[in-house]
């Protein structure tokens, strides 16, 4: 395989694994709301979202 092809294969692997991550944090914050350990307003603010932001996300979040 050719180094740009590696370099870019490289970069779409990072990219997968940093939307995991992303990802994951926000299930959990929308879980630790939805047991009532976290408000949804410092949940939206760790997850750098307006609150009706995060309302949105965790109502599509719940539906899939």
């Amino acid at each position: 395989m050719c180094k740009a092809m590696e370099d870019l294969r490289n970069e779409s692997i990072r990219e997968g694994i940093e939307k995991g991550r992303i990802e994951g944090r926000l299930l959990t914050l929308i879980d630790l709301v939805k047991d009532g350990t976290l408000t949804i307003e410092k949940a939206a603010s760790q997850s750098k979202m307006t609150v009706e932001q995060f309302e949105e996300t965790m109502e599509r979040t719940l539906k899939s």
